[in-house]
């Protein structure tokens, strides 16, 4: 038995989101996950993009510190990355008004929400009051 990783390597245009070392240090998978997809629902929502021609995932640098990478779908790129990273303000603020006014409890998400068919395995760690922490972060705004 070996471990081997399965990938295919296509260029794309992404945005990497460094997060304030503070925050970095004390996000846990369920903030980082559920930030991130709440980023990625604001974009679509501010922007007017397809969410099929967006995702993202958690990296981890070689520093140990986490960030969020967004990234287009489509490969070439088709900008969409670009344009979050230019309208990040509004995005976070698009995103923050879509976990904010859910109706599904803050310890959980729903397909309204955070939850889509491509987010499916992570689920379970997906929660609106995670999101909001890092929104709240990125946004600058002192949470607590």
């Amino acid at each position: 038995m070996r471990v081997v990783s399965l990938a295919h390597r296509y260029q794309t245009d992404f945005l990497q989101i460094h997060l304030d070392l503070l925050t970095a240090l004390s996000a846990t998978q369920e903030t980082l996950r559920s930030g991130l997809y709440a980023l990625l629902e604001g974009a679509a929502t501010h922007l007017e993009i397809s969410r099929d021609d967006i995702d993202g995932t958690v990296h981890t640098g070689t520093d140990g510190m986490p960030s969020l990478l967004l990234f287009d779908t489509t490969p070439g790129g088709a900008g969409n990355a670009t344009r979050i990273g230019e309208h990040l303000a509004p995005v976070v603020e698009a995103a923050h008004a879509r976990v904010g006014g859910c109706e599904c409890g803050p310890e959980s998400s729903c397909y309204a929400c955070l939850r889509t068919f491509r987010n499916e395995r992570f689920h379970e760690l997906l929660s609106r009051g995670e999101a909001i922490v890092l929104l709240d972060a990125l946004a600058g705004r002192s949470v607590g």
